[in-house]
């Protein structure tokens, strides 16, 4: 067992210093819930996921429809319309690109890794890289939680809060950067629905100090569908 220490997250909460015994209960509370919830992700193939995003940032709101496919480790393209526009966003192994308006940008490998850190698929397949920090119990609008911080060599972190009755992770806490809005946020999962061994959440709603910015309706997931593996190559400019 490794422990390294971190530059803590810049919010007002003090994390204590990691032990062998918090990191010990953290990863045995963790993978509890993950065998329990989420074990399919130990032999997923694929995910193709269907969903409607609402983001408001101050007085405008946005309705986005977005498809996701995933091909597991490392294959994510991702289609995103909205007013008349399609984004795309395609990763494939270390390099990756979008577009918007017409635009190209290249993904820095910050970019790339960020989109996989503390990921289900990620956690249970690449579990070495991770500390699992077990911090508290915590009581939210009457239900209690265990709570472990997730946290990696290149500074990323992120809080976990399992539901102790039902062992789903219900609430994640982490910066988040949205429409340039960047701060902690504060996730809450929902309507969870369980397939191929996964709870999949269909509700999902991101808080930053205490406004709603985001709400996520899940239309439809598919697990292990044949996926064209065109839509990750990336082409040359």
């Amino acid at each position: 067992m490794w422990i390294f220490q971190l530059n803590h997250p810049p919010v007002k909460e003090k994390i204590p210093e990691a032990t062998p015994a918090s990191l010990k209960k953290g990863k045995d509370v963790l993978f509890k819930a993950l065998a329990d919830n989420y074990s399919g992700y130990r032999n997923i193939r694929t995910s193709v996921k269907e969903s409607v995003v609402n983001i408001t940032l101050g007085q405008r709101s946005f309705t986005l429809d977005q498809t996701t496919t995933v091909v597991y480790p490392d294959k994510v393209y991702s289609e995103t319309k909205v007013m008349g526009m399609t984004m795309k966003r395609v990763v494939n192994g270390k390099k990756g690109y979008q577009t918007q308006m017409g635009q190209r940008k290249d993904l820095t490998k910050e970019e790339i890794e960020e989109s996989g850190f503390g990921g289900f698929y990620d956690i249970y397949h690449f579990r070495t890289k991770y500390n699992f920090q077990y911090l508290k119990e915590e009581k939210i609008k009457g239900i209690i939680y265990d709570v472990v911080y997730i946290t990696n060599k290149e500074d990323k972190w992120v809080k976990f809060f399992i539901n102790k009755k039902t062992g789903r992770i219900e609430i994640k806490e982490k910066i988040e950067n949205i429409g340039g809005q960047k701060g902690l946020g504060k996730t809450y999962l929902s309507q969870f629905k369980k397939q191929n061994g996964i709870s999949f959440p269909f509700k999902t709603e991101v808080f930053m100090k205490a406004k709603k910015l985001v709400d996520i309706t899940m239309k439809k997931v598919i697990i292990n569908k044949v996926v064209d593996n065109a839509l990750f190559k990336i082409d040359t400019k």
